[in-house]
């Protein structure tokens, strides 16, 4: 059966350094778009999880991938 991945086109999750998260924690924290929730409202995204990952960024590009 096939998988349906094309090969070399695999996706890795890595998660960011500490620094970098700690630098999109900053600027999230006093966005305009950040809920009470601490969820942004433009991607839906849940903040604390979302800059984890060094592929993730900000929708309206506060801040981009590492």
């Amino acid at each position: 059966k096939p998988s349906g991945k094309v090969p070399g086109e695999e996706q890795t999750l890595a998660l960011a350094n500490p620094a970098i998260r700690k630098q999109r924690w900053d600027v999230c924290n006093v966005c305009e778009h950040i809920t009470n929730l601490r969820t942004c409202s433009q991607c839906k995204c849940i903040l604390k999880i979302k800059i984890l990952f060094d592929r993730m960024e900000c929708p309206i590009g506060k801040w981009g991938s590492v």
